[in-house]
């Protein structure tokens, strides 16, 4: 009888034993299961950032395509303004050489009328290529720091760019190492 019950005890023993295993097992399953819920959540999100990464570069190209025309553009405007410094300096020669030939005239005829006007005229263009170099030289300053901006914008998407394709490395590791316990843990429920 002393068997008999040590037997009956043992068995009992073993099957709140294996009852414990059993819910051991049920848990190891649901948190598997959720572990592969969370990793279909991530690999989801993974996705979706690398979708947005592409969008962002895709900014970043166009913005350096503005820039670029942008940057066309201010070398359009500085061939301008040196055409325009070149015609304010042969209008000053002129306006010299026609104040020349005033003084010449005023000595000739002892200040005709129209040496006189000559003169003035001579003076107005002077005048004129004054003002005409002077705002060449303030659109030439324009010009420079719209260079320089243009320059460090490039700059800037550059970094940008280097960072996105860091970002866009990083994603890919990270979705490629979620795939593979995903992968894992498929092959682990299954076993």
């Amino acid at each position: 009888l002393t068997q008999s019950k040590e037997l009956l005890e043992s068995q009992s023993e073993q099957a709140v034993t294996l009852d414990r295993l059993a819910e051991e097992i049920v848990n190891m399953r649901k948190g598997s299961d959720q572990t592969a819920s969370r990793l279909d959540d991530a690999l989801g999100h993974s996705e979706k950032a690398r979708g947005e990464l592409a969008k962002s570069a895709e900014v970043s190209r166009s913005a350096r395509e503005m820039i670029n025309k942008s940057w066309e553009s201010v070398e359009l405007i500085d061939s301008a303004v040196s055409l325009i410094d070149e015609v304010a300096f042969q209008t000053r020669l002129l306006s010299l050489n026609a104040s020349v030939e005033a003084a010449r005239a005023i000595q000739d005829s002892e200040g005709s009328f129209t040496a006189s006007g000559f003169g003035i005229v001579a003076q107005e263009v002077r005048n004129l290529a004054d003002v005409t170099a002077q705002s060449a030289g303030e659109i030439r300053t324009i010009v420079d720091q719209v260079r320089s901006e243009t320059e460090t914008a490039v700059s800037n998407v550059a970094q940008t760019d280097d960072a996105l394709i860091s970002v866009q490395r990083t994603i890919e590791q990270n979705s490629e190492l979620m795939a593979n316990i995903a992968e894992m843990e498929s092959r682990a429920r299954q076993a």
